[in-house]
């Protein structure tokens, strides 16, 4: 069963390779993680918005437990695409 989309070309499933090609959204997300860091790191930032500063171990941590999502993603469309052949 062939996945859902237009023919040839991205379609739906774009990877990460498609980023750099979309400054909007490239910008989005710079712009994201930027305001992000700002009230996390950001003295002034952290009174207003009740933060604290993320320890590095911390932040790391967080990090790898985000990209779960991503890996579990891959795996699903690399087994769909094996079971598609």
């Amino acid at each position: 069963m062939p996945l859902p989309g237009p023919g040839p070309g991205p379609g739906p499933y774009a990877t990460a390779a498609c980023l750099p090609l979309n400054p909007w959204r490239r910008d989005g997300l710079l712009l994201s993680v930027l305001l992000q860091a700002l009230v996390l790191y950001a003295a002034p930032l952290n009174v207003l918005f009740h933060t604290v500063p993320l320890p590095p171990l911390t932040l790391l941590a967080l990090l790898a437990l985000a990209s779960v999502v991503l890996w579990v993603e891959e795996v699903r469309k690399m087994v769909i695409r094996r079971s598609v052949r």
